[in-house]
């Protein structure tokens, strides 16, 4: 025989809050101040000591800057 108790309703579904966004475990931190430890490079390479501009020491550093960059907003994306 049937039970003289209702079924119990299914629980609410519970609100789905959004993940803050992580930084990788601070990696993306690190690679920001290397972005700004090598444009600084070669920033004081161009400006403080005068190097020419086409100089391979102050392109390897503003590469380098740019490269640490693009890894900083790499890692500092949402995953999917």
């Amino acid at each position: 025989m049937a039970s003289d108790t209702p079924p119990t309703p299914p629980a609410p579904p519970t609100p789905r809050v959004p993940q803050p966004i992580s930084i990788g475990g601070g990696w993306g931190f690190a690679y920001a101040i290397a972005a700004v430890g090598f444009f600084g490079a070669g920033g004081w390479l161009a400006f403080g000591r005068g190097a020419p501009l086409t100089d391979p020491s102050v392109i390897v550093a503003v590469v380098g800057g740019l490269w640490f960059v693009g890894r900083a907003v790499m890692s500092m994306r949402k995953k999917p």
